[in-house]
């Protein structure tokens, strides 16, 4: 008769069960989905509509703003926020977003003023399709 139990961990539940085979024992595992408690279905539901919102924002932020307003800084900041709480700091939309660049990647002296608010404009854009993109793969049950 083959031993089994289960270990409850942060990222879920997993199940083992030992047999022997030949005088030798196997174990196997067997992991189940984790466990999300209903206060973080909550808010992340709330971080989906706080980053719908924070895409929203964006074409105010292209009339009235640039790389270093106030208001641009406050509304990357709240972004990076979001999605570190949605998809966690390493993960590939985080970094993705980190990657947007806001301004000219070189300047020289003959380098004409308009660069600044095409980069503005381009970065924002990359941000929109982003957060879109995100939007667009949310659970179909939240939107």
């Amino acid at each position: 008769m083959p031993r089994t139990g289960q270990v409850t961990t942060g990222s879920g539940s997993r199940s083992w069960r030992v047999y022997r085979k030949l005088g030798m024992p196997i174990v196997l595992f067997f992991t189940t989905a984790p466990v999300v408690p209903q206060e973080h279905l909550v808010t992340t539901r709330g971080s989906y509509e706080e980053l719908e919102k924070r895409c929203l924002e964006i074409p105010g932020l292209l009339r009235h703003g640039d790389a270093y307003s106030a208001s641009f800084l406050a509304w990357r900041k709240d972004v990076e926020s979001l999605l570190r709480a949605l998809f966690g700091a390493d993960s590939e939309p985080s970094e993705r977003f980190r990657a947007i660049y806001y301004t000219p990647l070189f300047l020289s002296c003959r380098t004409d003023l308009d660069v600044f608010p095409e980069a503005f404009r381009d970065g924002l854009g990359e941000a929109r399709r982003l957060l879109q993109e995100l939007l667009d793969r949310r659970p179909s049950h939240w939107t």
